[in-house]
Order: structure tokens, then sequence, then C-alpha cells
């Protein structure tokens, strides 16, 4: 299929979910445990930016009872700073194979 204006616009302003489940077959939403009202919605979650879909798609919550805390701040001039966390009892939170 060419590359069209279209076809990269539609790249361009495309969400990423991240996710460890290779089985998606479909995208429902399901309600969050967020403790900001913003967060704590029930909705299918992705993100314009990379970078979060990367970080759920590693994040091991089958395995391990993890709290997960992320943000991304702008400050001016565009230049963004991501900060990531989890909370887990005992073990890694990443998979064996990433």
């Amino acid at each position: 299929m060419a590359d069209t204006p279209k076809r990269r616009l539609r790249r361009k302003n495309s969400d990423r979910y991240g996710s460890g489940s290779p089985d998606i077959a479909l995208f429902e939403p399901r309600q969050s445990t967020d403790l900001s009202s913003f967060g704590n919605q029930k909705a299918v979650y992705a993100a314009g930016d990379g970078l979060w879909a990367m970080f759920f798609a590693t994040v091991d919550r089958d395995r391990f009872a993890i709290s997960v805390n992320n943000a991304c701040i702008r400050l001016a001039g565009e230049e963004r700073f991501h900060e990531y966390a989890t909370a887990l009892q005992t073990g890694a939170p990443w998979p064996e194979d990433a």
C-alpha cells in the first residue's frame, strides 16, 4: 500500500496501547483503581507517547501484585519528563524474557 499524506497523518495521530497480553482480540473499557478522578475512569487507556505503551507492555502484573505510578510532565519548550514507578512485595516486575 502506498504511503500517502493521509496515511502518514493517521500514523502520526495514532495512540499506542501497551500490554503484556499477546492475545488481545478486542479492546474493552475497564474500571481503573486510580486514586485521582482523572485516572479512575472506566476506559481503554492509550497514549500518543510510545514510552507509556512500552512501560505497560513490560510490567508483569499477572505474576506480581504491584502498584504502578506514572506521569509525564511537559515544561515550557516542549521538553517532557517521564516518571515510572512500581511497588511490589517480592520479585521483579519484569517478564523473565524482557
